[in-house]
């Protein structure tokens, strides 16, 4: 059996976000923290681009 791989600790109060308050998402490509009203994904392939009427 593999031996599952540990996370690796971070000190949270360092964001520069914590103790405000709100809706966060973690960007995929960075692993930062984003406010959620100002996070903006970019479609990945045409059928996200189809479904959101991206150019």
């Amino acid at each position: 059996m593999a031996k599952k791989e540990q996370a690796t600790p971070q000190d949270f109060t360092k964001d520069k976000h914590w103790g405000k308050g709100g809706r966060f998402v973690v960007d995929p490509k960075t692993g930062e923290r984003i406010p959620a009203d100002q996070y903006k994904p970019l479609p990945t392939d045409q059928s996200d681009k189809e479904l959101n009427n991206v150019d």
